[in-house]
């Protein structure tokens, strides 16, 4: 596989932004990109104080073995990457033990939840979705306010991003279908 020619630094850095995709999905889908940017501030959160030091190099290393690719960031004046497949992206995942991911997993949740950035997640199956506090409050609502739920996410969409969101949905037909049994007239 691929991966392994990555070193041990590089390895962790792949590991950091497999959780950090997962995050980015929704907004990729959202705004009708191709695949999941992350910030490279996300994986920096993610690794050791030892690690840190290395974070940068790694990336590069991995921009140069093709494993990743510089993307706009989904984090305004971040450095962004994106893998270059989503093969790579499950092997990362996969990669990681069980124990390490639980914690990648929860550090990340607690790397959010921390964040001065509004985040929101949704399940385009359920119609249920999370809407961090701030991101409510970056709307002009209180965290309560606001149901986390697709129906007002949709809702709260400026027109162009709605056009984006549709286009988007439209080269993603299972994903329009799910999204169309969420909908409630507006």
């Amino acid at each position: 596989m691929r991966l392994r020619v990555a070193g041990p630094a590089a390895r962790a850095v792949l590991w950091g932004a497999a959780i950090a995709v997962e995050a980015a999905l929704a907004v990729a889908v959202a705004a009708g990109l191709p695949g999941a940017a992350w910030a490279a501030a996300a994986v920096l959160g993610l690794s050791s104080e030892a690690e840190r030091g290395t974070v940068q190099s790694s990336l590069q290393e991995l921009v140069r073995k093709d494993l990743i690719a510089p993307e706009r960031s989904i984090v305004l004046g971040e450095e962004g990457y994106r893998f270059r497949h989503l093969l790579i992206r499950d092997a990362a995942y996969n990669g990681i033990p069980k124990a390490a991911r639980a914690e990648l997993h929860e550090r990340f949740a607690l790397l959010i939840e921390s964040s001065p950035l509004g985040f929101f997640d949704i399940n385009l199956q359920t119609g249920e979705g999370y809407f961090s506090p701030r991101w409510k409050q970056m709307l002009g609502y209180e965290p309560l306010e606001l149901p986390d739920q697709f129906v007002v996410w949709m809702e709260l969409l400026h027109p162009d991003d709605l056009a984006k969101f549709s286009r988007g949905l439209r080269r993603r037909p299972a994903l329009a279908r799910r999204a169309a049994g969420q909908r409630r007239s507006m």
